[in-house]
Formats: C-alpha cells, sequence, structure tokens
C-alpha cells in the first residue's frame, strides 16, 4: 500500500468511474478515491509533510458509494432523509493532477445502500498540512466533511491542520469515541428519561434538579473525553438520580435552585466558546454524520426544562431583569452560530419563553407586551 502512496500522481491507479463532467479549471489539489485505504496503512505513509484525518461520508443515517461521489464531487451535502443526492455541476475531477500543489487521498464507502455510521481515513499532502486535518465544517480536530473535498481541491482555506506527534493514534481515539456515543446514546437518553419520570412521581422536587444533573453530567463525560459504554450508562443513569437527590436536598430555596438551573445552561455555552469538541463529543451531543458540533435536539430538548425553570424561578426572584437575563443567556447558547447554532432550537425556545412570560405577567395589555417582545426576539 506505501508504494501506491508513492505513486498517487497516476490516475490508473484510482479506482472511481472512469468519466467526469467538467470541472472547474482551478482545481489545484489532485484528489486520489482507493477502495481499501485503512488507518493502519497510514502509518506507513511516506516520510512527507501531509495531514491524517477521517471523512464522514454523508449526512443523515445512510450512505453509499453513489451518494458520497455526488457529494464529494459537488461539495455539497444532502441528508439521506431527503432522498436524492447533490446533483448540479461537478467542481472536481477525479485523479487529475496536472501541475497540482499536492493531493487529496481518501477512501469512500462500499456500493449499495448502508448505515451512515463509519468515518474513513482520509490524507492531504499539500504545502503548510501537517500533523491532524481540521475542518470549518466540523469544527473537531480530525473529522471531515465530505463537503470540504471539493473547496478544498479548489483552494479554499476550508481545511488546514494541527500539529500531532500520533496523528493516526488520535484518529483511532476519535474514531473508537465517536462509535461509543453512538451505541450509549439512546439507551443513555430512555435511562435520563426513566429516572427523571420516576423522580418527578416520588420526589418532584429533585426531578426539576435531574435535568440539570444530567445534562452536567454529560457535560462532564465530554469534557473528560469519557466515552466507555457501561462507563457512560452508569453515570447518566445512576449519576443522575444520585446527584438529583442531593442537589434537591441542598438546594432549599427557589433562589439556589433557579441558579443551579440557569448555571447549567451556563456551563454548556461556556464549554462552546472554549471548545467546541468538549459539547460535539459527549455522549448526548451531535450524531456526527448529519451534525457535528453545537446542540443536538437530544440537548437541546434536555436544556429547555432547565432554561424555562430557571427563568421563572429567577424571574420571581429578581423580576423582569432575572427573566430576561435567563432567555438572553439560554437564547444566545442554542442558537449562536459559534455556539448551539440550532435554529430550530431558538423557535422552541422562544415560543416556551413567550408562554412562559404570558403567564408570569398575568393577562391583559402586559401579556401582549411580554409576547410581542419575545417574539421579537425570537426573530
Amino acid at each position: 500500500m506505501t508504494r501506491r502512496f508513492v505513486l498517487c500522481a497516476v490516475a490508473a491507479l484510482v479506482v472511481c468511474p472512469a468519466a467526469y463532467g467538467a470541472a472547474a479549471e482551478r482545481q489545484r489539489l489532485g484528489v486520489l478515491v482507493f477502495d481499501d485505504l485503512t488507518l493502519a496503512e497510514l502509518e506507513g505513509y511516506p516520510d512527507v509533510p501531509a495531514a491524517f484525518g477521517l471523512l464522514v461520508p454523508d449526512a443523515g443515517p445512510e450512505t453509499s458509494y453513489d451518494r458520497a461521489l455526488a457529494s464529494l464531487l459537488r461539495g455539497e451535502r444532502r441528508n439521506s432523509l431527503r432522498g436524492e443526492p447533490p446533483s448540479g455541476p461537478e467542481l472536481v475531477r477525479l485523479g487529475e493532477i496536472a501541475d497540482p500543489e499536492g493531493r487529496i487521498v481518501l477512501r469512500l464507502p462500499s456500493r449499495g445502500r448502508q448505515p451512515n455510521d463509519r468515518r474513513y481515513p482520509i490524507v492531504v499532502v499539500a504545502p503548510g498540512f501537517d500533523g491532524l486535518l481540521t475542518s470549518k465544517s466540523t469544527r473537531i480536530p480530525g473529522l471531515v466533511s465530505i463537503a470540504d473535498i471539493a473547496p478544498a481541491a479548489r483552494g479554499d482555506d476550508v481545511l488546514s491542520s494541527t500539529p500531532d506527534d500520533d496523528p493516526v493514534g488520535t484518529l483511532r481515539e476519535l474514531d473508537g469515541r465517536i462509535r461509543n456515543n453512538g451505541t450509549s446514546r439512546l439507551p443513555a437518553s430512555i435511562l435520563a428519561g426513566l429516572v427523571i419520570a420516576a423522580l418527578a412521581l416520588w420526589f418532584p422536587r429533585a426531578a426539576l434538579a435531574a435535568f440539570a444533573a444530567g445534562a452536567g453530567i454529560n457535560l462532564l463525560l465530554g469534557t473528560a473525553g469519557v466515552s466507555h459504554v457501561p462507563t457512560v450508562l452508569v453515570a447518566i443513569g445512576l449519576g443522575t438520580a444520585l446527584a438529583a437527590l442531593l442537589l434537591a436536598r441542598a438546594l432549599r430555596t427557589p433562589l439556589a435552585l433557579g441558579l443551579l438551573l440557569a448555571g447549567v445552561v451556563a456551563a454548556y455555552l461556556a464549554a462552546m466558546a472554549v471548545d467546541a469538541a468538549w459539547v460535539a463529543l459527549s455522549p448526548l451531543g451531535p450524531t456526527q454524520n448529519a451534525r457535528f458540533y453545537g446542540i443536538s435536539n437530544l440537548l437541546e430538548t434536555m436544556l429547555l426544562v432547565p432554561a424555562l425553570a430557571g427563568a421563572a424561578l429567577l424571574g420571581r426572584r429578581f423580576g423582569p431583569a432575572g427573566f430576561v437575563a435567563v432567555v438572553t443567556l439560554a437564547l444566545v447558547t442554542v442558537a449562536s452560530s459559534r455556539l448551539g447554532a440550532d435554529g430550530g432550537g431558538a423557535i422552541v425556545l422562544a415560543a416556551g419563553f413567550a408562554v412562559l412570560g404570558i403567564g408570569l405577567v398575568g393577562g391583559g395589555r402586559r401579556a401582549w407586551l411580554a409576547g410581542t417582545a419575545l417574539a421579537a426576539g425570537a426573530v
């Protein structure tokens, strides 16, 4: 396999269909596709400056060779739930390296429909690339979207690299972490739901704290890089129950509980501001196929109760200023493009806050003013 890398400029080695449409003349990096490239073979890559990564071949729950190839050639992803893959002008040609500044070597899925739950090796050999690939679209070092390839080949700065003494080892760890999170996500969320439901029946005060506890434990696991499935399930299930009971016992005033609920939202904001991967690679975080960073629908749902309850409790204690402060915090955390980047979640929050605000101020003109103000804030 190492020899083939040395001869990557030879188009006959490319495993791909023979004919493609016209590509842009300004393609600067050759794009070569192999059908059997593995992480183990990357360790034998020739001793030249290169950056390594894992390629996510599609968006949504399913993929195929044809879908991934269509996305690669056009620099666009289309969720498999929406049906057909991207169509339109092809931006790159595969296998052509005329006066190249470098090359992109990668692997695509095998033919036939299959789950979009695997990541494939990718190497960029070009000036300025050395270590671990970074992508503006994923914000996770080592993870690359299929839609990054065409712009990168044409010279756009969507891909760069960061130094890493053992990039292949880092990629193995990253791949395992994403795979483990995918395995634990559903059972962990079910466990959290069962714990909260049980507490709501027998310890209602603890149920409210359980939302903050579950979200907080998930963030701690992501920050610490813990993805071992049994550990995650124990932490989310048993940890949420115990932490909620302790918090409910320790926080006896509405003010203290309100500060806890708003505090967990603030913790997510701070974590995403420091390192997007802490939330992105948490057990309940994004799926790493349709969405890479920010607040997932699952996390947005878990943070909905702390945001609304925190706004209600602090609004009662500090008046409109306390309510507006939590509303602003929640919307910035969930909707900001640099943080949660979840526009749908922002709409859900805005609707919830509007109903909550109207309920808190009562009926009449003040209710209309509150609803109008929150609607304007949502826009």
